[in-house]
């Protein structure tokens, strides 16, 4: 039997995952035909049918899942094999995929591409957008190689096997915006005290908006939704505009640069955790373990010099 083939074995995978041609093409920045062909050698080689045909679609025979599991196991060794290398010599090098999305790539991400650029010359890191919310399922499914995420007490993001969460920095929430009530000062004040300002949240159907409205429910009230803004940056600019209310974090600071901000502190104990998650065996991954060592240090310090 022919040996089998690495590139091959990389886009059966895709195809699993995926589960057709074209989205596998996409994943892999190939043609679909290349995909194809690519799938088609590789049967060959093995001389074992690992498709079938049902309509249009192409489906995995189970001989195609079980080697479709198998090439998982063989692309991580191959990972583990590279990166051991890369250790002996001393050496950070090759390519990640970052995921991101809007503040995280705002506030965070320049400041850690500008010092990983520094630190390991011969590391390029590459990025792509993210949906928060499903950052760990993006890494789950190799879409990116570690990503941003952003998890509240009330909305822990899923925990894989395949993947692990790191925490880089816990933020707490205050109010953006001017108060219209005169309030004492000097001490935070309770989300009860507000409820009746104008305020700019996200829809309940997002996890801020549920997690912003569940606190203040915490304490007996609802707020008074003014304006029902699901972006940050508009958010943010329709607080400094002086427009409403809104909860903020400082890693939101940079939307309104050089803007006039009120803040106020809230009573009430309001947090997010920003983590990077990544592969589950990232002790192996020495470039992807130094990206996450050097975002441990760098992302407190970006979000403290706000």
């Amino acid at each position: 039997m022919p040996r089998l083939n690495i590139n091959q074995l990389a886009t059966l995978r895709e195809f699993a995952r995926w589960g057709t041609m074209s989205e596998a093409a996409d994943a892999m920045g190939y043609t679909p035909g290349a995909v194809s062909q690519q799938l088609a050698e590789l049967e060959k080689a093995v001389g074992v049918t690992l498709f079938i045909k049902v309509g249009r679609r192409s489906l995995l025979t189970d001989a195609g899942h079980a080697l479709a599991n198998e090439a998982e196991r063989v692309l991580a060794a191959e990972d583990r094999a590279r990166s051991s290398v890369m250790q002996a010599g001393g050496e950070i090098a090759g390519t990640l995929v970052l995921g991101t999305w809007g503040s995280s790539a705002a506030a965070l991400l320049a400041p850690l591409l500008a010092e990983s650029a520094k630190r390991f010359p011969e590391l390029t890191v590459t990025t792509r957008e993210v949906d928060a919310d499903f950052s760990v399922r993006s890494v789950s499914r190799g879409e990116v190689d570690l990503a941003f995420g952003l998890e509240h007490p009330e909305a822990p993001l899923p925990r894989e096997r395949s993947t692990s969460i790191v925490n880089l920095l816990t933020e707490r929430y205050w109010v953006a915006g001017s108060i219209r009530q005169a309030l004492p000062a000097g001490r935070p004040t309770s989300l009860a005290d507000l409820a009746e300002e104008a305020w700019i949240l996200p829809a309940e159907s997002t996890v801020l908006g549920r997690v912003a409205r569940a606190a203040f429910r915490r304490v007996g009230v609802e707020p008074r939704v003014q304006h029902e803004v699901n972006d940050v940056a508009a958010t943010m600019q329709m607080a400094a505009q002086g427009l409403g209310i809104t909860l903020a974090t400082d890693m939101w600071l940079p939307f309104v640069q050089g803007e006039q901000l009120p803040r106020t502190a809230v009573r009430e104990e309001i947090i997010r955790d920003i983590v990077m998650v990544a592969p589950a065996e990232v002790s192996w991954l020495s470039a992807t373990q130094a990206l996450i060592q050097l975002a441990a240090r760098v992302v407190p310090e970006s979000v403290a010099r706000r």
